[in-house]
């Protein structure tokens, strides 16, 4: 499980990398017939820039939800634990920014007609990681109970 946390944290760390070197700030380009949006864009808070004025809030809850996660890791096995570990890795990621550049860089979203949130690979692994938590809770939950 190791590698997923270390896979999910260099797959979205190359991905800004990436990002930075090739699209200047606010710069979009579109992808799958403009469904999709690669941008570049700056978050010095949480989801959708809240708290973007409490950097060491930010940054200390994030340690302490990460503290969470892997206290959690260590006590599951299967599915928890993938799901887990897609968590930390992108948990890991925007902790590493938030460190080192003061803000996260967030770069893709979906093209709709309401204001749409710019996330990163970090954000979507920690979701997909939450989502495997949680039905692989509830199947648990159903199959013991």
């Amino acid at each position: 499980m190791k590698i997923i946390v270390l896979l999910t944290f260099l797959l979205d760390q190359w991905c800004k990398c990436w990002i930075n070197s090739n699209l200047q700030i606010g710069e979009k380009k579109e992808l799958f017939r403009g469904k999709l949006i690669i941008t570049n864009m700056k978050n010095k808070g949480m989801a959708m820039g809240v708290l973007a004025n409490r950097r060491c809030f930010v940054i200390l809850s994030s340690i302490f939800a990460l503290y969470n996660i892997f206290r959690l890791w260590a006590k599951t096995s299967g599915c928890e634990k993938i799901g887990l570990s897609f968590m930390a890795g992108g948990g890991i990621s925007n902790v590493y920014d938030r460190f080192t550049k003061a803000e996260v860089t967030d770069y893709m979203y979906f093209k709709s007609k309401y204001p749409a949130p710019v996330f990163n690979f970090a954000d979507l692994f920690a979701l997909m990681g939450f989502l495997i938590v949680l039905l692989s809770r509830l199947f648990v939950s159903k199959k013991n109970g």
